[in-house]
């Protein structure tokens, strides 16, 4: 039987998943409120964008792969 126990990287993940999938909503709200936007801005907003995501990768402690003996 799988452990289905939620682990902090898996968390992390469905937590970022849930910030694209609203990032991506709130984007299609704003298309149909003020039409297409230039692709300079686009690049824009996913460059700050991953530049947050990277900062909050900076933020948590270094680490590899976790010791399987401690699972």
């Amino acid at each position: 039987m799988p452990n289905d126990t939620p682990t902090p990287r898996r968390l992390q993940t469905e937590r970022q998943a849930r910030i694209l999938a609203a990032s991506i909503d709130e984007a299609g709200d704003d298309l149909e409120r003020n039409g297409p936007i230039s692709p300079v801005e686009l690049r824009a907003r996913l460059e700050a964008l991953e530049a947050e995501w990277s900062e909050d990768a900076a933020d948590r402690p270094a680490g590899g792969k976790a010791d399987p003996r401690k699972r």
